[in-house]
């Protein structure tokens, strides 16, 4: 049976019977309990080590930042009332009513924790911290980040996690302040409970339930049958679900902007020749991938630099043009006789790696390789890795090509990252001293326009020497109940998460 066929018969099957009790209650006044299903479980409860889109969207509700991001992608005051700042100071008046999950009040002492660890060298995104360079708590609950040089990048970093001083392990024991509190933990599973004592809004929805469920089909058979109340949905599904209305009359389908952008990445070590990875990426069509792979939901993008104040658009990106690689190939000196590439004798081999479990980039790579074959000569392979397996390799450099996206902040600093010659995430190897000193001197200027130039002088050096290829960031499918009332937010990724907001949700029907 083919793959739409069985997907038809599986949702009149499930639609033909009569849903499944809920758990608890609901009524127009909220309460009651929801089940959500995610593809992997957090690989810690600690935010200083755990980045994946499941530990995000985790920590938004058991933690609170110092400052945070709205539903429409505002920065505004989270644990703290208010702020202000200046080009010598960060100041906060931090919620005295705020208290962590076993009922403690947040103290001063948190706070000096908090910027401890994430000052820390051992923090990945350490950098915009190191412009602190005095905690000032002496007239709390004012708290006075004294900083040694102007840091603009610092704001968004206050949306880091607040933590707690008294707590040493937060893996084993993940206490926060947010709006939710962790109850009951399982190998598949955990169970989110309101915390009574939250500063704001308490969650209106009593219990949330979060599921482990690797398998995408399992999560929108367990979707549709009522077993589970929201869930990512991969295109195929989202198409099914907006065509059928026995289907839309249970499940509504938000389709939001992600700020997460797919890349193809080359080992710069390996693959060294830039004009062998400019080859490669004319011969990668990257709209025809946008259309078939997730029919038309998301945009082709020529930059990491997603936000129109830092994109330069005099940078569009490597244009999918084979007859122009194939020329480009023939000047730096490569033989494409008899319908290989080689070079100096030796064939141009590469194996194209990939996480397994994300079923779209393997798509991806497939038709990638495809094409390098069919359009340039180019021994291409794909290889699928079990996601900790391919992590440990990417992240060493022990690869050729590699495609895998990331999600980024609202600061231009973050896509830095991948740049700086000295961050660990730094995949491709990249070394370029103008780039690092443009990363350095934008972080720390106002928005203006001798900030935006140091953003569009980054994109032309990186459009030319290529360590990676954006290819697109797509929307992201969420499948709701509509037992559900939703706030859904206009755009998701890092500190965007779908729910942000999810305190203000509740259940309006049975």
């Amino acid at each position: 049976m083919r793959r739409r066929e069985f997907l038809a018969a599986a949702t009149a099957g499930l639609l033909s019977c009569c849903r499944r009790t809920r758990r608890g209650s609901s009524s127009s006044s909220g309460g009651g309990g929801i089940v959500e299903v995610y593809r992997s479980a957090p690989e810690s409860f600690d935010p200083t080590i755990a980045f994946s889109d499941v530990a995000y969207e985790l920590f938004g509700r058991i933690y609170s930042g110092l400052l945070r991001y709205d539903g429409e992608g505002r920065l505004v005051a989270d644990l703290a009332l208010n702020y202000e700042s200046s080009s010598d100071a960060i100041r906060l008046i931090l919620r005295e009513t705020a208290k962590w999950h076993d009922g403690r009040p947040v103290i001063a002492a948190d706070i000096i924790e908090t910027m401890r660890r994430y000052s820390s060298k051992d923090y990945p995104f350490s950098a915009p911290f190191a412009s602190i360079g005095k905690v000032d708590v002496a007239r709390w609950p004012e708290v006075v980040l004294r900083l040694n040089r102007p840091s603009f990048a610092l704001l968004h970093a206050l949306t880091a996690r607040v933590l707690p001083s008294h707590i040493s392990d937060l893996g084993a024991s993940p206490i926060g302040c947010g709006f939710y509190k962790v109850q009951d933990r399982f190998t598949e599973s955990l169970t989110l409970r309101s915390h009574p004592s939250y500063y704001g809004q308490p969650a209106m929805i009593d219990r949330v339930e979060c599921r482990t469920v690797p398998d995408p089909m399992s999560q929108y058979l367990q979707l549709l049958s009522g077993d589970a109340d929201l869930a990512e949905l991969s295109a195929d599904f989202q198409r099914a679900a907006l065509r059928d209305p026995k289907i839309v009359d249970h499940i509504r389908v938000f389709s939001v902007p992600s700020k997460a952008i797919e890349f193809l990445f080359f080992n710069v070590r390996r693959i060294a020749d830039p004009a062998l990875r400019q080859a490669i990426a004319q011969s990668i069509n990257r709209d025809d991938i946008l259309r078939y792979l997730y029919w038309g939901n998301g945009r082709v993008v020529s930059s990491p630099f997603l936000e129109a104040e830092w994109n330069d658009p005099e940078v569009t990106g490597p244009a999918y043009d084979p007859r122009m690689a194939a020329s480009l190939l023939d000047s730096a000196g490569y033989d494409r006789r008899g319908g290989t590439l080689s070079r100096a004798g030796s064939r141009i081999r590469l194996t194209i790696l990939f996480n397994a479990d994300s079923t779209k980039r393997g798509q991806i790579a497939q038709v990638i390789a495809q094409s390098l074959t069919e359009k340039l000569g180019i021994d291409a392979r794909v290889q699928g890795m079990e996601r900790g397996l391919f992590e440990r390799l990417f992240f060493r450099g022990d690869y050729e090509c590699a495609v895998y996206g990331f999600s980024f902040a609202a600061d231009p600093d973050d896509v830095g990252n991948l740049f700086r010659s000295d961050s660990e995430y730094n995949v491709s190897g990249y070394a370029d001293k103008d780039v690092d000193d443009l990363f350095a001197r934008g972080r720390d200027l106002q928005k203006g326009e001798e900030k935006r130039e140091c953003y569009r002088l980054i994109q032309r050096i990186l459009a030319k020497d290529l360590p990676s290829v954006p290819l697109l960031s797509y929307n992201i499918p969420i499948g709701v109940s509509r037992r559900i009332d939703v706030r859904a937010p206009s755009i998701i990724g890092d500190t965007y998460r779908f729910t942000r907001e999810e305190n203000l949700w509740r259940l309006v029907s049975g």
